[in-house]
């Protein structure tokens, strides 16, 4: 792997954050948002994929550094396995697929059979709204515990979806009760079914979890190997535990026969024989038991039993629903974005393949810098006839107005001719007022147009170039760009005043205005002939 031209892309990456950022005020300010929208959407695109890519890359080989026997086939396999996860199970992200290989793994599960089972734990995960991590514990316990393989975990794990149906308990309740009880029901030969159905009964009574768990790996024990209290109870209520050949029979089957031996009994016998067949701390549980009676126990376990195909039709439901089809598809984007990532890392494997992605592009980048020249020279010529058509317009205007008030300022003077100088000086002031006003709009109209329109695409266009010439153009092959120099623009012109004892004179676009109102109030007396 060329590591140069990797960490060149990675760093490539953390500075397009900054730069884009700076980008994208700029086109802001210009109001594009459209533009500046496209060029955000499509560099964070390609950073959050390459983000995406390496961040499953990381945990996946964190999880198969764990099975021992790393390779870069049995990476592939599991990369694909990884991804097609989330395309049909909505709510189980590819990262957490793959740390569910990493549980297994630490269970000590093989990576062969991990694979395989792995999509039936996430479907699993997905229909009892549990995470990988105890869904993969409970798949670990079922199969070294009770030997089940992996194309029959999937019957298991229906039956442990249907049991948590069945009764007022979550499924991490029922996973740690069922964890705590599971290693006695093996070594006395209980099923699933009968351990699953019993702690449904002890949930429905308030006791769950690690205490559930705890109490029926008490009653079972006891009795198993109970001492001469608990054997004489169990014959005085001609109960067998153990068949003709010495095998512990069906937990449900001594349940049944206790819940019977049980009946015509006063209360305080019960108790007895309840403390007598268990302890203090799992009284509760068996009593929820006798309580129950054996309908509701044997009802129980049928439906355990007749669980195939429950969480397939579960996570039709769930699947269905605008909330799972919304998942899918940011599943299916993020995926999109995935693949992008491994593209841009496969890239950076071979310097050839590199500078035949990246050439094109720099030329295309090229040719994009060189018309961007050459058309800005048209818009500043064409902003040059724009503001000469403006100063145009507002000279016109002002000689309008001055044509106006020298008329006006004519029937003044032939009217009250006793008053010109002090008309004069208010004529002067608005004059002077007017003119003042008129070259202050036409400069703060260029000023806008050079501060939110041009100035912009100026600064948006060096960032990018600065941006190639500090990160791509460091890969080998590529050439640096010159920065763009666009020509800059005059200001406009300030309106600016010159003083002098009798004159004030106003410079507007080159024309000098005499505005002292008794040179002014002279030239028109001249030019009326009074």
């Amino acid at each position: 792997m060329n590591t140069e031209r990797l960490n060149i892309l990675i760093s490539a990456t953390d500075e397009a954050s900054r730069v884009i950022n700076n980008i994208t005020s700029s086109l802001f300010s210009l109001k594009g948002i459209g533009i500046a929208a496209a060029v955000t959407g499509i560099a964070y695109f390609a950073k959050s994929s390459f983000e995406a890519f390496a961040n499953l890359d990381r945990e996946l080989r964190k999880s198969l550094s764990m099975f021992g026997n790393f390779s870069d086939e049995l990476y592939n396999r599991a990369m694909k396995v990884v991804r097609e996860i989330p395309k049909e199970i909505p709510y189980i992200s590819a990262q957490e697929a793959a740390r569910g290989l990493w549980y297994l793994a630490s269970a000590g599960m093989d990576a062969e059979t991990a694979l395989k089972v792995l999509p039936t734990i996430a479907k699993f995960a997905e229909v009892n709204f549990t995470d990988m991590s105890r869904a993969s514990d409970t798949a670990m316990v079922i199969m070294k515990t009770f030997g089940y393989s992996a194309d029959e975990l999937t019957i298991a794990l229906d039956k442990m979806t249907k049991a948590q149906k069945m009764s007022m308990t979550t499924m991490d309740e029922l996973q740690e009760a069922f964890s705590y009880a599971a290693p006695a029901a093996v070594a006395l030969g209980v099923s699933i079914d009968d351990l699953l159905a019993t702690l449904d009964i002890f949930a429905d009574a308030g006791i769950r979890g690690s205490q559930a768990g705890t109490a029926l790996r008490r009653i079972m024990m006891n009795l198993a190997a109970g001492d001469e209290k608990t054997l004489s109870i169990l014959k005085e209520l001609n109960i067998e535990v153990y068949d003709a050949q010495g095998r512990f029979r069906g937990l449900s089957d001594i349940l049944i026969d206790l819940i019977r031996g049980m009946q015509g009994t006063t209360d305080q016998q019960k108790i007895m024989y309840l403390l007598g067949l268990s302890d203090i701390r799992a009284i509760s549980a068996l009593s929820a038991v006798i309580n129950r009676g054996e309908g509701a126990l044997i009802d129980l376990k049928k439906q355990i039993q007749d669980a195939n195909g429950l969480m397939e039709e579960q996570a039709k439901i769930i699947e269905t629903g605008p909330s799972a089809k919304y998942e899918l598809l940011k599943n299916k984007i993020y995926e999109a974005k995935i693949q992008f990532g491994a593209f841009v890392y496969d890239l950076t494997q071979n310097k050839d393949i590199v500078l035949t992605f990246i050439n094109p592009t720099l030329e295309a980048f090229t040719k994009l810098v060189d018309f961007l020249k050459e058309k800005w020279g048209e818009i500043t010529s064409g902003w040059s006839n724009v503001w000469n058509i403006i100063s145009s317009t507002f000279s016109n205007i002002g000689n309008k107005i001055g044509e106006f008030l020298s008329g006006a300022w004519n029937d003044l003077v032939t009217t009250i001719s006793g008053f010109k100088d002090t008309i004069g000086d208010a004529f002067s002031t608005a004059f002077t007022i007017v003119w003042n006003t008129l070259s202050s709009w036409a400069g703060k109209l260029k000023g806008f147009f050079n501060d939110y329109v041009l100035s912009p695409i100026i600064n948006a266009i060096n960032k990018i170039i600065d941006f190639y010439n500090a990160t791509l153009a460091k890969l080998p092959g590529l050439p640096e760009l010159e920065r763009l120099s666009l020509p800059g623009t005059a200001p406009a012109p300030a309106a600016t005043t010159s003083t002098s004892t009798s004159t004030t004179n106003i410079n507007m676009w080159g024309v000098t205005i005499v505005s002292d109102p008794r040179e002014l109030v002279q030239k028109i007396m001249a030019i009326t002939g009074k």
